[in-house]
């Protein structure tokens, strides 16, 4: 017969698991973050992208880096934390995540990771 209300909302929710596509091409959201590959070292992509939140205006950005990953945060004036993240996936390319407040906010992730896209001329 049908499956129970509750089995179609856990199939939902899984389905929504795997990302979903934004406007901006090969930018993905889940889970309140933005999610993208630029073809850019951790290191170069971490310097990037301190630079694009200054310029946005965040306050006390802060940015370290190993070969590897990469962490930047600053905070809007309103408190708001931003948090990227770089990670490597090969030599030449990172993964580069975006999580705007607890909840996140698209707009400005897609935003920030735009920026950082462009700053790196990719």
């Amino acid at each position: 017969m049908f499956a129970p209300l509750w089995a179609w909302c856990l199939l939902a929710s899984l389905a929504a698991i795997g990302g979903c596509q934004t406007r901006q091409p090969g930018v993905k959201s889940a889970f309140g973050s933005q999610y993208a590959i630029v073809a850019s070292t951790v290191a170069d992509t971490t310097e990037a992208a301190a630079a694009v939140l200054e310029e946005m205006g965040l306050e006390e950005v802060t940015a370290t880096a190993t070969d590897v990953d990469g962490e930047i945060t600053g905070f809007t004036r309103e408190r708001t934390r931003v948090e990227v993240y770089a990670a490597q996936e090969d030599p030449t390319r990172t993964e580069v995540s975006v999580m705007v407040g607890a909840m996140g906010e698209a707009a400005v992730g897609t935003e920030i990771i735009a920026r950082i896209r462009e700053k790196l001329g990719r």
